[in-house]
């Protein structure tokens, strides 16, 4: 009999009831759908928008919002870096924007610039390299040509590189900090391997270093605030900003704050791979070593493992020398903070681009006119890392969006393959669980259905009593009762607990008393035993209900992460929920939301392959 009556169809009031009620319907479908779809959404995202709580991440068609992706990203989510390398200033990535003047034959000439001269290693990073909560590009790329090198081989890795990793996904690259004055890098077997790999990667890839960019965010505003307001009072002066303080490649000649600023930045804030010495020192350097070493040059040879004949052979370090660890290292530093100002000079990717530009062009009028820029003078040109990074933007915009559209997901299931044996754990106990559900649950309800035991109804009793306490109650007595069988750690006893159901054993029971008497009675009469009724009639008619109850147990092992964890402390018999569980303690929430879909999938494809066998239990009685 229909709810509503063929008579009360045509009324208007029936109608907009009807339509109420559907109304509220999709609301309340919209309130389900919509916060999935934000996780989904947010799947996608990093830090720089992960508060943006919209269904379509906006760098998906806004370049500007990939822009500050981006630049997150390449430079591993510290503005300090950012700031330094690029000179902008700002507060925080989500400040910045596309430069409104790119100069792209300025950007272009940068580019042939670091493509035609092969600067030193250490003058550039790789952005992308680390990443507090991500996996990013270059660390991925890292991991996967180290273990095609040796062949997946974990152990060998650890013993050719005297390391302790547990697992490829832990490989973290060296963290390069040539800005800093005291970074001396560990010249051992992986950062050698990082070393070849960095002279491997595209030059859009690296960063170089700005040694104005240093003394500008990493010297001067510590030393006079971040407000430029401090400086521009002691020193006279009226910048605007830090970035448009320049930089000379030789001390200041007039005495005063400048000049001391020089000084001391080239003396204690840089590191040495960024300070020459002028030639015409070499005497000076010399003489302090003899001085240094009594005169002896055996004794420099044994400290440097060097065979100079005498100290007149001894020259001047060169920029690899310089960044080095050792004797060597140490004089030449020394020799830095005690020569005069006036042998001391800078040099970085920044003024070497300056040179280039005055050797090519000549004049600054002639740079300008050929690039299109208004620099004042010569000391103002940097590197256009700004400029760059946009260009960078716009030329690979499609290769960009999709690192970042599946970086997450590449992180969640990179760490699944790589960690212990999770994935196998899962299915072992998944298919245990079923079995298991689908053989004990059958076979009792059965017997209670089958025959009438004069206890019946006390056992069905006392198997709804048992879900009148939630699994975490039975947790502890669980864990002391495999404790004491010593079943701990093992497939036992992530399964014995759950094999037998109260709730599924009463469920198979209601359906078993339905199905027709008359089909066990005409098999009787045919011969058939207990076990062939049991298989060929009684299992056969329940599929729809067993597919629920295979449904149910899988859902419950897949999902089970508590339980798991608990009769399982042993790595090697984690579960898959469990190592989510700890790449959730590292990661960004985007992360988490992107592990959280990863481990949804086997659950709907479960779902999807029994849902016919399902809703033909739930049909075809209805039809019939």
């Amino acid at each position: 009999m229909p709810i509503i009556s063929q008579i009360r169809k045509g009324s208007r009031w029936l109608k907009a009831q009807v339509f109420f009620i559907y109304l509220v319907l999709t609301v309340g479908a919209i309130t389900m759908v919509y916060p999935f779809l934000v996780m989904v959404s947010g799947s996608f995202k990093s830090v720089v928008d992960s508060t943006d709580f919209d269904v379509v991440p906006a760098y998906f068609y806004d370049e500007g919002m990939l822009l500050k992706k981006y630049a997150e990203a390449r430079y591993d989510g510290n503005i300090l870096l950012y700031n330094s390398t690029t000179g902008a200033g700002v507060m925080n990535f989500t400040d910045i924007t596309p430069p409104g003047a790119p100069h792209d034959k300025l950007v272009q000439e940068w580019e042939q610039f670091i493509k035609d001269n092969d600067l030193p290693v250490s003058y550039y990073r790789l952005g992308q390299v680390t990443n507090t909560g991500f996996m990013p590009l270059m660390q991925r790329k890292f991991i996967e040509q180290l273990s095609e090198r040796f062949k997946g081989d974990l152990t060998a890795y650890n013993r050719a590189f005297n390391s302790t990793a547990i697992a490829w996904f832990y490989i973290v690259p060296p963290m390069e900090r040539f800005f800093e004055k005291s970074y001396v890098p560990e010249y051992s077997p992986a950062y050698q391997a990082y070393t070849d790999f960095k002279r491997q990667q595209d030059v859009k890839d690296r960063m170089y270093t700005s040694v104005e960019n240093i003394y500008r965010y990493g010297f001067l505003s510590l030393k006079y605030g971040t407000l430029v307001d401090s400086y521009n009072k002691g020193h006279h002066t009226a910048y605007k900003s830090y970035g448009r303080i320049p930089l000379p490649e030789a001390v200041p000649a007039a005495a005063g704050p400048q000049r001391n600023d020089w000084i001391e930045f080239a003396r204690s804030g840089l590191n040495r791979i960024y300070v020459e010495v002028m030639p015409v020192a070499r005497g000076y350097y010399r003489d302090m070593l003899r001085r240094k070493y009594e005169g002896n040059i055996a004794k420099l040879n044994k400290a440097y493992g060097s065979r100079y004949r005498s100290f007149e052979q001894v020259a001047l370090p060169a920029e690899a020398e310089r960044g080095t660890s050792g004797a060597q290292s140490v004089d030449y530093d020394q020799f830095v903070m005690s020569v005069a100002p006036e042998y001391l000079r800078f040099t970085g990717p920044d003024i070497l681009f300056r040179q280039h530009l005055q050797r090519k062009y000549g004049s600054i009028q002639e740079i300008n006119r050929a690039l299109g820029t208004g620099y004042g003078s010569i000391e103002e040109i940097g590197i256009p890392a700004q400029e760059y990074d946009w260009a960078v933007i716009r030329k690979h915009h499609h290769d960009i969006r999709w690192e970042f559209i599946s970086r997450n997901y590449k992180m969640v299931l990179s760490y699944i393959l790589l960690q212990g044996k999770g994935i196998m754990n899962t299915a072992i106990y998944v298919l245990l669980a079923m079995g298991l559900t689908l053989t004990i649950n059958p076979v009792s309800a059965y017997a209670l259905s089958r025959y009438n035991l004069p206890s019946t109804f006390k056992i069905l009793l006392f198997m709804m009593a048992t879900m009148a306490f939630p699994a975490a109650v039975t947790m502890i007595p669980n864990f002391l009762l495999l404790k004491q069988l010593h079943l701990l750690n093992t497939f036992w006893a992530l399964v014995l607990p759950g094999m037998a159901n109260g709730y599924g054993i009463f469920l198979l029971k209601g359906f078993f008393d339905s199905l027709p008497r008359e089909l066990y009675e005409a098999a009787m009469i045919d011969g058939a035993n207990e076990w062939t009724m049991f298989w060929k009639i009684t299992m056969t008619l329940s599929k729809p209900i067993l597919a629920v109850l295979a449904l149910g147990s899988f859902t419950a092992a897949y999902g089970a992460f508590m339980y798991a964890f608990t009769v399982c402390q042993d790595q090697s018999m984690w579960t898959l929920m469990v190592w989510l569980f700890k790449l959730q303690q590292t990661s960004h929430m985007s992360v988490t939301f992107a592990a959280l879909i990863v481990a949804a999938v086997p659950t709907l494809i479960v779902f999807i392959l029994s849902q016919n066998v399902i809703m033909r239990g739930i049909i075809v009685p209805q039809e019939k």
